[in-house]
């Protein structure tokens, strides 16, 4: 009884992430088209400021802020689309690359910086987004706290029973934020999982994220 009411509790916690998300994406997503007259408006505006004018030093500083505006909208209503389809069936390697481009681009890098190495072709039938917000997140850090120009390598596996993202790169370790802030720990609690920050080898760094690879919630393809 106890494990059953355990259960129920975490998929509810799932399906309140879920709806959540798919708020803030809605948001979004209304959010996204004046946002991007805005973005265009200051262009004209922009380019109609001399450099001598007493406040062209704001210029550069309002740029930047409606880009990461516009760089968060983007996330939020790529991550959870409005025409997501709930317990679909889906490769984890898929979301794993859908993460990628969006953590590399949300910072203006190619998406080859990013290798995925998927050994194990497995399908996720969970929560797809939940997944690849967290993965996104975890690339996201790797990146930032990458060498220079060095890649970063996700690789899928399985290890021990578990279904294993190893996200391995030469540089420091990933800011602080990334354990502090909720995210992406509470996403990996109610799917279940783990994850943890190491060192791989020396100079390397390894975000790993470990998932139980039961009937529940990860299948063999």
């Amino acid at each position: 009884m106890r494990r059953s009411n355990e259960l129920d509790a975490a998929e509810r916690e799932v399906d309140c992430l879920v709806m959540i998300g798919h708020v803030a994406g809605g948001v979004a997503h209304d959010i996204n088209n004046p946002l991007a007259g805005i973005q265009n408006s200051f262009l004209l505006v922009k380019d109609a400021i001399p450099e001598t004018h007493p406040h062209h030093a704001y210029v550069a500083a309002i740029e930047r802020e409606i880009k990461r505006m516009a760089t968060i909208t983007h996330g939020l209503v790529e991550i959870y689309p409005s025409h997501y389809e709930r317990g679909a069936r889906i490769m984890v390697g898929a979301i794993v690359g859908e993460a990628a481009r969006l953590a590399a681009t949300s910072l203006g890098l190619p998406t080859g910086r990013i290798g995925i190495d998927d050994q194990a072709r497995l399908v996720f039938p969970g929560e797809s987004c939940l997944l690849r917000h967290a993965v996104r997140l975890m690339l996201v850090a790797a990146l930032k706290a990458a060498s220079a120009d060095e890649p970063v390598c996700a690789t899928i596996g399985i290890e021990d029973g578990d279904l294993q993202l190893s996200i391995d790169y030469a540089g420091s370790l990933p800011s602080a934020r990334l354990s502090s802030e909720p995210y992406p720990g509470r996403l990996v609690d109610v799917m279940g999982g783990t994850w943890h920050v190491g060192t791989a080898r020396t100079g390397h760094v390894d975000i790993v994220l470990r998932l139980p690879l039961t009937a529940a919630n990860v299948d063999v393809a």
